[in-house]
């Protein structure tokens, strides 16, 4: 069976996927109606964006600096963040990933590929200040098919995010 979301243009957070066809009365069989064909173009993609209480340079470290991602996200990490660059990740939930980082701008930009969630993802986190003292963090993620395997993916990724920089504030 496959779902299809033709009326949902994004995905911005795990919950509105649900809320959206709730509040435009759609259910499995009207979106499947005559659709598959856009659908097949469509996309998903995470969005979540979280205003922290501390300096954007200080937010900046705590994400490309493997020991300060050691205290909330991996369990261990070998090299910095770097544009393009290598690193690896190990989590305490066992196992690895590798990292191709595409691109860092100090304090504003950090985005890399990797296959968290089963397939390559390119991930991007958008720093700005927010007045002296505040970082807004925006992350997204993309991209998978706009099929049930898909949506999961989606879906864990935008918790995983949401969880990330919740971790970053603390």
């Amino acid at each position: 069976m496959s779902i299809s979301f033709w009326a949902l243009d994004f995905l911005p957070c795990a919950y509105a996927c649900e809320s959206q066809m709730s509040r435009r009365g759609l259910n499995v069989a009207q979106a499947q109606l005559g659709q598959e064909q856009t659908m097949k173009k469509k996309t998903l993609q995470v969005k979540t964006q979280l205003e922290i209480g501390r300096p954007v340079h200080q937010v900046f470290e705590a994400i490309v600096d493997p020991r300060k991602m050691s205290h909330y996200f991996i369990s261990s990490g070998r090299g910095c963040i770097q544009t393009e660059k290598a690193v690896h990740w190990e989590f305490d939930t066992g196992g690895g990933l590798d990292v191709r980082v595409e691109r860092i701008k100090p304090d504003q930009l950090v985005s890399f590929f990797w296959s968290a969630s089963g397939i390559e993802a390119r991930v991007a986190m958008k720093l700005a200040p927010i007045g002296k003292r505040g970082t807004l963090v925006k992350i997204s993620e993309s991209e998978w098919p706009l099929n049930e395997k898909g949506i999961a993916r989606c879906m864990e990724q935008t918790q995983g995010w949401m969880h990330f920089v919740c971790c970053v504030q603390a």
